[in-house]
């Protein structure tokens, strides 16, 4: 069977040819020489061993064996991808423009950015193939007839690692887990047919994926067809939909099945992960909870607070919903322009403006407003044991960060 390293080797390329448009100067700082690629491109982890034992229904001595093959194939994993970072460091502003003052041919950059691609994908690539295949041996007749959902379950993990919209890098199956209601009857009967019908669109993309990788390693950044790219990014962004609206459909399906509180919950964990810029708990919120906790808190304190709590509560879910609406509303406009529009946001262009700069900017205000008002029901000795609110910390992915999703590689921002 023939792994694939899931959507690193492919968003490499796009990366390096956009990398080679911007300029090398630019590109490096902003689009590869700080990245770690060991999040983009992550290695089977014990967890998933984890997991893969309890799909095989593996006993002790395969479950050790199984861990020492995990080991070993780790060990070549971080290998490659250390002799990737190592090259991408030496990739400095300095030493690309002495190397371009020597060659004379500034597009050399874009040349070694993909070539090193390639080197890393199918060094990965290689280790998790052979690493599957020693797995198999060690199973009985039985259980490799269920090496399928093995299979299924690190698609999911490759594949949905990253996103061109919102709800497509979702995992189901951790969703329940997080909610604590996958050993629900109900949820695992949906999770199996939902096991199936997303399998069924992602192998499809590994398939697509597959050829486009095969199209971007013999990229020459010399003569780059816009025109293939953009039909290229078209494709994956109505690939990409289908993904998502599988993901959403199953998503409502299991929520109705739970009801009222497990329900709630497993659409909040959904919510989080298919926004987790929206979702993700603002300074706001952290401050009001730990404001509750003080000890030292008046009566008139608490109830003060609690009808704070409740208002942000409701005006933050409100503002949240439009956000995320206004999000996936742009995010389904998009396609073969995504090229251009993550080339002008790495140059520092693009609109700043539009429905959702204006959605994102009310939920700040929101929160702005609310602190105001908790520090005013606090003395100043209370305000001054709030947590303090956390300086934002820049993306590895640069100013293109917000035009996709890649959660490994997302900063937890205020």
């Amino acid at each position: 069977m023939k792994r694939k390293g899931g959507w690193a080797g492919w968003v490499a390329g796009v990366l390096a040819t956009a990398a080679t448009l911007v300029g090398p100067q630019r590109a490096s700082a902003q689009l590869g020489a700080g990245m770690d690629m060991s999040a983009m491109i992550a290695p089977i982890s014990s967890r998933s061993l984890e997991s893969y034992a309890r799909i095989l229904s593996l006993d002790g001595d395969q479950k050790e064996a199984a861990k020492a093959l995990l080991e070993g194939y780790q060990a070549q994993h971080r290998a490659a991808v250390d002799a990737f970072q190592t090259e991408m460091k030496s990739l400095t502003p300095r030493a690309i423009q002495e190397e371009m003052q020597q060659s004379q041919d500034w597009m050399s950059y874009g040349r070694k950015v993909r070539d090193m691609g390639i080197k890393l994908r199918e060094g990965v690539q290689g280790s998790e193939r052979n690493f599957m295949e020693d797995l198999k041996v060690l199973l009985t007749e039985k259980q490799a007839e269920g090496f399928v959902r093995v299979e299924r379950a690190r698609r999911r993990e490759n594949l949905l690692r990253f996103g061109f919209v919102a709800g497509q890098a979702v995992d189901l199956f951790s969703v329940a887990e997080n909610a604590k209601v996958g050993a629900r009857a109900e949820v695992v009967e949906l999770l199996a047919s939902y096991e199936v019908e997303v399998d069924r669109r992602l192998e499809a993309f590994e398939r697509w994926q597959r050829d486009q990788e095969k199209q971007f390693d013999n990229v020459d950044p010399m003569n780059v067809d816009m025109g293939a790219v953009s039909k290229a990014m078209q494709d994956a962004f109505d690939r990409s939909r289908e993904i998502r609206d599988v993901n959403q459909r199953f998503a409502r399906q299991i929520a109705q099945a739970l009801g009222e509180g497990d329900g709630e919950r497993f659409t909040d964990e959904f919510k989080r992960r298919a926004h987790p810029r929206v979702y993700r708990p603002s300074h706001a919120a952290k401050s009001i909870r730990s404001a509750e906790g003080f000890a030292d808190l008046g009566e008139q304190q608490r109830a003060d607070l609690k009808v704070l709590r409740e208002s942000f509560e409701r005006e933050a879910a409100a503002a949240n919903a439009r956000w995320a609406s206004v999000i996936e509303a742009e995010e389904d406009k998009r396609g073969a322009n995504w090229m251009e529009e993550m080339m002008q946001q790495a140059m520092g262009g693009g609109g700043k403006g539009g429905d959702v700069a204006d959605a994102k900017q009310a939920r700040e205000d929101l929160d702005s407003r609310t602190m105001d008002r908790l520090l005013a029901i606090l003395s100043k000795e209370q305000a001054e044991r709030l947590p303090a609110k956390p300086e934002p910390k820049p993306s590895q992915l640069g100013p293109a960060a917000d035009m996709f999703y890649l959660p490994d590689l997302d900063p937890e921002n205020p």
